[in-house]
């Protein structure tokens, strides 16, 4: 009688196993592109109210460098947006991304090119709400109903919608989240 080797825990995904591994990636990758699906679609003319204004107010932020601590903490800071009626966060978030893209590609340090960058972001948060969403309905509910819930928001017409502009919803949902 042959004796078996042992097989290691870590080599024991079956090719049954290998769908299940890959149907949440494979959820999110689709989801993703939904929402980033035609996200240059007005060609910067930024027809959504919320997102004009963002990225209006966005394009007059900026740091003096070196810093100057008093005038960074003072009313009259060039980080001090003057608007608040949607919060700093989603500013300084895009401020912060262009200034990185910015330094990767030149062209876009035009505000004119802000709003994709907000929109991508917007697409990203929507997209991480969506897992949330998922592991949360497996934790509290079962693997059915996790499937269920993420399949059902990855689909759902107006998150897709509200990810093609960079307002604060898709931000403030994956927040609350």
């Amino acid at each position: 009688m042959a004796l078996k080797p042992r097989q290691d825990p870590a080599r024991r995904t079956s090719q049954r196993e290998w769908p299940r591994l890959l149907a949440l990636p494979a959820l999110l990758v689709v989801a993703f592109s939904l929402r980033v699906y035609g996200i240059t679609w007005d060609h910067g003319y930024l027809f959504h109210p919320d997102e004009r204004q963002i990225v209006f107010v966005t394009a007059r932020l900026g740091a003096p460098w070196p810093p100057d601590w008093h005038l960074l903490l003072s009313p009259d800071s060039p980080l001090n947006p003057g608007f608040f009626s949607y919060g700093s966060l989603p500013m300084y978030l895009l401020r912060a991304l262009a200034s990185v893209a910015a330094q990767v590609d030149p062209a876009m340090a035009s505000p004119r090119v802000f709003y994709v960058i907000g929109r991508l972001l917007s697409a990203l948060a929507d997209t991480g709400t969506l897992w949330i969403t998922w592991a949360l309905g497996k934790k509290l509910f079962g693997l059915r109903a996790a499937w269920l819930a993420a399949s059902l928001l990855a689909l759902a017409v107006l998150h897709i919608q509200l990810a093609h502009y960079y307002a604060v919803d898709t931000l403030l949902t994956l927040g609350v989240m």
